[in-house]
């Protein structure tokens, strides 16, 4: 097999020698491989941290116009913040985490509280107040539970807060 190469990228094998003639052997990734002029490398093996950065976030070996150059493993995920590509980070992971569980708690408000609220209004409009209690006290009730099924994530620290954290420990 012989790889198709779109700049230092592999895009995919083919039977035809192409002008390169780059031969790739069976079983390998092509994503995780680059063509450095010479041969094909596979990054996962290298231990290069330099690399250029593509508008779609892929790594390249070699510049090109426009690619950003950055400082990571191979293996890193990137993040796009502001136009400027970055590694991932736990605080990256922590907004995710954030996020998720604050979808879930609103979806589950809306299914599950806004009814009772709802029919509450109704209840006070009609000037049954005993009903728009109890139906009040079931909301608050409900909404404890959707936030004791759904918890925030907790806090990641990163090394360095880690470590002057265990510092200040009395």
């Amino acid at each position: 097999m012989f790889a198709i190469l779109n700049k230092d990228l592999v895009v995919g094998r083919t039977t035809q020698p192409q002008i390169q003639s780059v031969e790739l052997e069976n079983g390998i990734d092509i994503r995780n491989l680059r063509f450095n002029g010479d041969q094909c490398l596979d990054m996962t093996k290298e231990n290069q941290t330099s690399f250029y950065i593509d508008e779609y976030g892929r790594k390249h070996i070699v510049s090109s116009e426009n690619w950003q150059a950055l400082i990571c493993n191979f293996n890193d995920t990137l993040v796009k913040d502001n136009d400027v590509w970055r590694v991932r980070n736990t605080n990256d992971d922590y907004q995710d985490a954030y996020q998720t569980v604050d979808d879930a708690r609103q979806a589950a408000y809306t299914a599950r509280v806004r009814p009772l609220l709802e029919e509450a209004e109704i209840k006070a409009h009609l000037g049954e107040s005993d009903e728009y209690a109890r139906l009040m006290d079931l909301a608050v009730v409900e909404r404890a539970s959707i936030q004791a099924e759904n918890p925030w994530p907790e806090v990641l620290l990163d090394e360095a807060e880690a470590v002057v954290s265990m510092d200040e420990t009395p």
